[in-house]
């Protein structure tokens, strides 16, 4: 029927009928892709699918709240937050080791931590801030020491989860840690492994609620994970990029390793947390200088290294493992090179002098102090005085000999 009433019909009504008719057919089409599910336009019409429910629409990119700097670096209240995602797969042990360094590293401290474990879901094997001890990291039965004993790897990277349970879980930390080695790939509301963008996008938006409270947030990312994602639950394009020291670590947001040096690099960021440390930086005519040899000499415990010299930043760094007593005084003394001459020091602290060995500093559990040294280099300069030797000149006459004596004079600053 529908044929026979187009043909009698005319030209404008045919259109209009071929309009009508095909707008309904394009809205029972619409309607039938996902039966039950609600439909949300990417721009006009354009549907963008989600495997979550259907077809939703991808939001943009969240701006990334600043990553506010530590305060105090050592006896913190912090959360760990450990990635177990199949890709771990085979490193179980690496992961293992590395979280039993720093936990090591902050024995005595009066550090305390809760942990967070994520793959395809997040759990929380550590619910409370638990005091770091050997007896919770080491000794049968202890916290720490349970969790990592059962961990295991296996599953999708969902850090929206992880940092979900974070903000709901703990009060205020003032560190969270969280060690990845994957990017995010699915989310508490998505399929598993089909998030796409959306995974980082919401791990993004928690990460910011994080930041805007207290805490600062540092990713160690191993192996090939995406540098830029760890930068966008940190800092952005801001983001401090480097291994952990005593000089660094209240500005770090993300540093990196393989699993094979895992262990190492967590080793450091124990050490650049709760040590106490002076970073010595050298300048020679107002410019840094390298290969100049510095010597620290403590009052208590043991320095590393005792004596070094300056990189090609100009700079060495001494630190302590100050855990009783928690804090110690220290020199620090340079060594002069010939052709220069020595100006002044200036520490952080307010300590400054005019003699190559300082005053005593006082270094405290997660203190570092800064010093420059400042020297000038000598300016060259002679005098040449030049004498006849023994020269008469009543006797003088054209042709002789005439012996001349030279004085050279260093005259330079």
């Amino acid at each position: 029927m529908f044929p026979t009433a187009l043909t009698r019909a005319s030209n404008g009504h045919v259109r209009r009928i071929l309009i009508v008719a095909l707008a309904t057919l394009l809205m029972f089409t619409a309607l039938a892709v996902v039966p039950g599910a609600p439909l949300a336009l990417a721009g006009d019409d354009e549907a963008v699918p989600q495997p979550a429910d259907g077809f939703t629409q991808l939001a943009a990119k969240p701006d990334v709240t600043k990553n506010k700097d530590l305060g105090d670096s050592c006896g913190l209240d912090m959360v760990l937050v450990v990635d177990s995602s199949g890709s771990v797969g085979g490193s179980e042990a690496n992961v293992k080791s590395a979280f039993n360094a720093l936990l090591d590293g902050l024995i005595g401290t009066g550090s305390r931590a809760g942990v967070v474990d994520f793959n395809t879901n997040s759990t929380v094997p550590i619910s409370s801030y638990t005091d770091i001890t050997d007896a919770t990291v080491n000794q049968s039965g202890g916290a720490f020491k349970t969790y990592i004993d059962a961990y295991s790897a296996g599953g999708w990277t969902n850090w929206q989860g992880a940092l979900k349970d974070v903000r709901t879980t703990f009060s205020s930390p003032e560190l969270l840690v969280i060690i990845t080695d994957g990017n995010p790939n699915t989310t508490d509301t998505s399929t598993a492994g089909g998030a796409g963008d959306a995974a980082l996008y919401e791990a993004m938006d928690e990460a910011n609620l994080i930041k805007a409270g207290i805490t600062h947030i540092l990713a160690v990312g191993v192996g090939s994970v995406n540098e830029n994602r760890l930068k966008d639950i940190t800092d952005g394009s801001s983001s401090l990029v480097a291994a952990p020291t005593s000089a660094n670590i209240k500005q770090l947001d993300v540093t990196t390793s393989s699993f094979g040096n895992l262990e190492e690099a967590m080793r450091q960021l124990a050490s650049a947390l709760c040590d106490g440390s002076v970073t010595v930086t050298k300048r020679v005519d107002g410019d840094v200088a390298s290969g100049w040899s510095f010597a620290a000499l403590p009052t208590a415990d043991t320095v590393d290294p005792s004596n070094g010299l300056t990189d090609s930043n100009g700079e060495v760094t001494f630190s302590w493992r100050l855990i009783d007593p928690t804090s110690t005084q220290v020199t620090i003394t340079e060594t002069l090179q010939p052709g220069f001459v020595f100006d002044r020091y200036e520490c952080s602290d307010g300590t400054k002098g005019s003699t190559l060995t300082t005053a005593a500093l006082a270094v405290n559990q997660g203190k570092n102090i800064a010093c420059t040294f400042y020297n000038d280099s000598v300016d060259p300069d002679i005098e040449v005085l030049k004498e006849a030797d023994g020269w008469n000149a009543a006797g003088a006459k054209a042709g002789s000999i005439v012996d001349y004596k030279f004085t050279v004079t260093n005259t330079g600053t």
